[in-house]
């Protein structure tokens, strides 16, 4: 069967120009349907390209937090395994034992002399800061003080 207007049996002007009408109301409706279809079909479309965005980029709180616990991360394999480490035991040319404990995350030095406490410095880089004493670490086992002494580290 087809989607064509019905055969009309009268030929009459009449019914003629009814049928003509009766098909323009159908298509004005059809086409008022589709426009409908098609305002709803955009409408879907705009709410699903919202969802796939949103669901797409996480949100910046969670960017941040996992930036943040890299960057520490990151830090610590530093300070842990890579960062050289002054602690240990060293000797001054006049026989002194030195014993230096290092925190290699807060850059602070803790110095005993022949094993009583002798105070605090800081070790920034391979700069050396203990009292009135300034001086440069090799990152191996010498410490040149700019006083013209130097400490050796014992191994």
């Amino acid at each position: 069967m087809s989607n064509l207007a019905p055969v009309v049996n009268s030929l009459a002007p009449e019914d003629v120009l009814k049928e003509i009408e009766r098909d323009r109301d159908r298509e004005r409706a059809y086409n008022i349907k589709l426009q409908e279809a098609a305002i709803k079909a955009e409408k879907e479309r705009a709410l699903l390209q919202k969802h796939i965005y949103n669901n797409a980029n996480p949100d910046p709180h969670i960017i941040v937090a996992i930036v943040i616990a890299v960057l520490l991360a990151l830090y610590v394999i530093y300070a842990l395994f890579i960062k050289p480490c002054m602690s240990g035991e060293w000797a001054d040319p006049s026989g002194n034992k030195w014993q230096i404990d290092h925190n290699n995350f807060t850059g602070n030095i803790s110095v005993k002399i022949n094993g009583k406490c002798a105070g605090t410095g800081s070790v920034q880089d391979n700069y050396v800061k203990y009292g009135e004493l300034v001086g440069v670490w090799n990152y191996g086992k010498k410490i040149m003080f700019t006083k013209g002494w130097d400490l050796s580290k014992v191994l």
